[in-house]
């Protein structure tokens, strides 16, 4: 996020402020996350690593394998349900 921050006066003249930017770094283990500003031309746009890359495809992946394994979990508990109901009602329970 960009914002702007005071003007500075040089003489008679006043400095256009510089571009600030809010770096997050998300805190750990319960920790509240650390909040540092920068002057925007402190910061370079880098490229995350490609093994970071593929571990973040990987874990999206697992994600939604995980998901689709949750509903297919929760059919089955259903049915297994309905099942028992009917078998304690022929049973006479």
């Amino acid at each position: 996020r960009v914002v702007a921050t005071s003007q500075q006066q040089v003489g008679k003249a006043t400095v256009p402020p510089e571009p600030c930017v809010e770096v997050v770094f998300e805190g750990r283990h319960g920790r509240p996350p650390v909040i540092l500003w920068f002057p925007e031309s402190a910061l370079e746009v880098v490229q995350p690593p490609k093994s970071l890359l593929d571990a973040m495809e990987r874990l999206e992946r697992a994600e939604e394998e995980l998901s689709k394994k949750k509903n297919g979990l929760q059919q089955a508990r259903q049915e297994d349900s309905k099942k028992e109901k009917e078998w304690m009602a022929k049973a006479g329970c």
